[in-house]
This record gives structure tokens, sequence and C-alpha cells, in this order.
């Protein structure tokens, strides 16, 4: 990836620019930030803090570097949003030949913005990229660990309606976390899943809403408080990197792992908050540290393939209770 060659940004040199440059064909006072490559998503949060802006469309990962998330054509989040590649409005790459063009967006061309938007480090080594921002928007964060698997998994309705009733959604599954600590102990001892039922339909969910707000019911987060969540994520993350090499020789200890990974959770994020857009995207810090995070899977949001969603879902409960 082209972000590989990319010098190091130090934070001070960041700019933001109001240029009509970048923004041919849009609102002239249109907000833009000029980046290197190697700037990572948390550095530029940092920025968006201080400078009451941000992007609506971002990774979650704050050790992401811009380069290689829009050279990959990454997403984001929100439902009335494009990847995060779409909101590039210009960018410099230093070619095969040693010389360094320059582009604007859009051009007459959008076959060619495209791809040199999304480029997978084809077209050289990106110098540059000039983004657009927006005013720093307040979101309301909910936790809501009401529902079950058999509430959406296996309901298309409920899971359609979930989505059509929140801007942003994620859905996280902790296989195991409805057995009780005793069934845990037990299946870890005496190594007998036929002598400890397990239903996963019967497993709690962790959902994740984003909602923008107009007026927010109670104030943001302190520094205080973001430095408290820092110190929890470490911990978290912690416990997933210490205890990685010990699942790998013993499979029975994955469940109690998942059953306290969930329960971490819940304990973490017990509360919604209001927070600024940037903080709510980038919510989960030191991923990094865990050699394995989580399986993802992106769907196709249209009307109609709610109920083919449900299907794939059910697909990896049953290989999920097969493994078990």
């Amino acid at each position: 990836m082209s972000d590989r060659f990319c010098s190091v940004l130090i934070g001070s040199e960041l700019s933001i620019v109001s240029s009509p440059m970048f923004d041919r064909g849009e609102a002239a006072n249109s907000l833009t930030v000029t980046i290197a490559p190697g700037v990572t998503t948390g550095e530029l949060s940092k920025f968006f803090t201080d400078n009451n802006v941000c992007f609506k469309t971002d990774a979650i990962l704050d050790k992401a570097t811009y380069g290689g998330l829009i050279a990959a054509g990454c997403h984001g989040v929100g439902k009335d949003q494009l990847a995060v590649s779409d909101y590039v409005k210009g960018m410099s790459i230093v070619g095969a030949n040693g010389e360094e063009a320059v582009y604007t967006f859009p051009s007459d061309d959008q076959d060619n913005d495209n791809a040199l938007k999304c480029n997978m480090g084809l077209f050289g080594v990106m110098t540059s990229i000039t983004m657009e921002v927006k005013p720093m928007v307040i979101v309301k964060v909910e936790n809501d660990f009401s529902y079950t698997v058999e509430d959406l998994f296996y309901n298309p309705t409920a899971l359609k309606k979930l989505y059509e009733d929140n801007w942003s959604l994620e859905i996280f599954w902790f296989p195991f976390n409805n057995l009780s600590w005793p069934q845990l102990i037990a299946l870890f001892y005496f190594r007998c899943p036929e002598q400890v039922s397990w239903e996963p339909k019967h497993d709690k969910l962790w959902i994740r809403k984003i909602n923008p707000v107009d007026v927010p019911d109670e104030p943001t987060p302190n520094q205080v408080e973001y430095d408290i969540k820092e110190v929890q994520d470490a911990i978290t993350t912690g416990f997933g990197r210490s205890s990685a090499p010990y699942l790998n020789k013993n499979e029975f200890l994955i469940p109690s792992f998942l059953k306290a990974g969930f329960e971490m959770v819940q304990t973490f994020n017990a509360t919604t908050r209001f927070e600024p857009m940037n903080k709510a995207i980038h919510y989960q810090s030191f991923i990094d540290v865990m050699p394995v995070l989580d399986m993802e899977f992106a769907f196709n949001a249209d009307p109609d393939t709610f109920s083919r969603q449900v299907e794939a879902m059910q697909a990896a409960i049953d290989i999920t209770k097969k493994y078990y």
C-alpha cells in the first residue's frame, strides 16, 4: 500500500483551509483539511476537536493512516454517508517518473477521479490529501444490551426496523455469553460440551446506535472522562492480548473468554453519551494491541435484503454451534 512509504506528519503541521481550488462545482466556502498520507485517524481526530470540525464518515480505528484508508476505499459510518475516499477534494501523487502530479476533484473525468481516489497504490506515492470537513456534529451514542440473538438474527422485520430507526448501527455478538459462570467452569474442567447446554438464540447482543442531535440533553464528556475511557480500552484489549496464547492451547477457555469480554463491554459501555462525532466514531482505542479482534460483516441495506441478512447470520450461528 502507498502509505507504507509516507512520511509521518507532526501534529502541529496539520492545517485547515477554505479554498475554492478544491471545491469546483460546490460552495466556495466549503471547509477542507490538507494532510500527509501518514497522518493517523487518531491524530486528525485531536485536530478536529481543537478546531470544531469533523468527518461524518470515518473508520473506527484510531491508528489507521489516511493514505491507507483512502487508497483502499474504506467505509465509514452513517447510512447516508459515502466511503471515506468520496470526500477527497484533491491530492498529489509522485509517479514512477519521479514527478509530482496535483489533482483536484471533481474533474471532467469521473472514472479517472474515482480511480485516483481509490488508487490501491497503483498510481504512485501520495504526498498530500485534501478532504472536505463539516462543522462539528454532536451525536447521541446509545449502548443497548436488551436484544437477544433470537430477537434480531431470526427476525428480519425487527432487524430492518432497528436499521431504519438509527443513523448509524453496529451489532456485536459475543457467543456463549448466556452461559453462567458455573457452567463455564464445568465446561473447562470436565471438557464435556454435551453436559453444558448452550442455546445461541439466548445470547445477548451489544447494539451501538449513533444519532445526530440538535440540542444534547446533557453535557458532552470532559477530557478526564475520555482519559478514563482510554484506560478501560487498554484493560479490555490488554486482557485479549494476554489471553490469546492460552486460547490457542485450550479451546475450552474460549467460551469463558468471550463471556468475560462481553461483561467488560457491558460494564464499560453502560451509559448513553452525547459526544462530538469524531469521539463517537473513534470509540475504541488500542485495537492494534489485539492479535485478532473480531470477524466483521457489512451487509447491503436495501429494503429487500434483510431476510437474506438473517439467513447469513443464522449460517454463522450454525457453524459456531457445530464448533461448540
